[in-house]
């Protein structure tokens, strides 16, 4: 995969030569959709012909062979059904949780949760959980949303299975996220909302959650994009709902427990340092008629922060295009974000923000680094090394592409 802003010698930005062989660690075939950091190495999540394999690469990259069978697990969340895996999350103990989709048609699916122990093996005491519809898909016209999940300090599982409901005709009528808390075993938490759930309309409207995270005093912030659909047109903003431990609306939070970005924007992916909230998505500025990366930082209240940007959204221009933001991580007082451009080919750009809301000019020269022709579908920095690892499909939009680990020096 080319890069641009080579420098010589190595520096912040710079593919990492090191890891694997000269950056990269590239698998035979499949999509790569997920990676965590276990502490030694790596965990990837690989969605190939209906099924999740799994993967383990050590620290430098080097494939583990004793993890699984011969360094593989197969693994459907149900038999007979497609199963695409959307996140990776390590416990305390070693053990790491698949969320993922069991799909029973292109446009159909049902939130699954599996664990397993360090070495690959299946957890057979916690098993699988499967999320029920929230309609019978028989009668009435819904579409699921892909899954995003987080660890609470406790070890209880956040995980959401909205939806968005259409009418005969095919039009939207009603979109909502549903947040599940699962305990330590894999149950519902019967302490959390309704029998282990809530449902999420942000505001009362049409709402798609795409960011879940755990604030230190137990707390449950939601990123989401809502939108007041008014004559067929969309109205979206970024927003995010904090929750009390128990499920409950935090009404101190921001305007009634509810924060909005002021101008139109989507796709809030988010992260937690400590107690501020860090927000990445698309926004169109002052009227204009193409839309720019932003970020966002909030304090625990829901107020801007203002020592980031002055308390304003800071934009990230990375050029014209489709825009995807697909993770935003925090490391050593910096911020790291991860987004791909669609210009008639695919390109990820990294990039890599200082905690007052400027770009940080010594990773890759100007703040960001782009690497392509390929997608990123996700990305972390290694606790014991500071690398950042991306999870990539590399190739043009019209060729096969090569799933692809990609370490950057940080």
């Amino acid at each position: 995969m080319t890069q641009s802003n080579k420098q010589n010698p190595q520096s912040a930005g710079d593919i990492d030569l090191s890891f694997g062989v000269n950056g990269e660690v590239k698998l035979t075939e499949g999509s790569i959709r997920a990676v965590t950091d276990d502490g030694e190495g790596l965990i990837l999540a690989v969605w190939i012909d209906e099924e999740t394999q799994l993967h383990r690469v050590l620290s430098d990259g080097s494939k583990d062979l004793t993890f699984g069978d011969n360094g593989v697990v197969k693994c459907q969340f149900e038999k007979d059904e497609d199963a695409r895996p959307e996140q990776l999350i390590r416990q305390a103990d070693g053990k790491f949780l698949l969320v993922g989709s069991s799909i029973r048609t292109h446009f159909l699916w049902r939130t699954a949760v599996s664990r397993f122990h360090p070495n690959g093996r299946p957890d057979l005491e916690y098993g699988t959980k499967i999320f029920p519809y929230p309609y019978d898909p028989d009668s009435v016209r819904f579409y699921p949303h892909r899954p995003v999940a987080c660890l609470q300090a406790d070890g209880k599982l956040l995980v959401s299975s909205g939806y968005r409901v259409d009418d005969v005709d095919g039009r939207p009528i009603y979109e909502a996220g549903r947040l599940h808390r699962l305990d330590v075993n894999g149950l519902s938490d019967r302490g959390f909302g309704i029998d282990g759930q809530i449902e999420i309309r942000i505001k009362g409207q049409d709402t798609r959650i795409e960011g879940i995270g755990a604030l230190p005093d137990a707390k449950i912030v939601v990123s989401a994009t809502l939108d007041r659909v008014k004559d067929d047109t969309s109205n979206a903003r970024i927003s995010v709902a904090c929750l009390e431990s128990n499920g409950k609306l935090d009404q101190t939070f921001a305007d009634g427990g509810y924060w909005e970005a002021k101008n139109y924007s989507s796709s809030a992916k988010m992260t937690v340092d400590d107690d501020k909230i860090i927000l990445l998505g698309t926004e169109k500025r002052d009227g204009a008629a193409v839309s720019t990366f932003s970020m966002f930082k909030l304090m625990p209240d829901g107020k801007p922060d203002p020592t980031f940007n002055d308390g304003a959204p800071l934009p990230i221009d990375v050029g014209e295009g489709r825009l995807f933001p697909v993770t935003v991580m925090h490391s050593k007082q910096r911020i790291v974000a991860l987004v791909y451009r669609f210009d008639g080919d695919i390109w990820i750009h990294v990039m890599r923000v200082h905690n007052r809301g400027e770009l940080d000019l010594d990773f890759g020269g100007a703040g960001s680094i782009k690497l392509g022709p390929g997608d990123a579908s996700d990305g972390i920095v290694q606790g014991n090394s500071g690398r950042i690892i991306l999870a990539a499909d590399c190739g043009s939009y019209t060729t096969k592409k090569e799933p692809t680990v990609i370490g950057i020096l940080s």
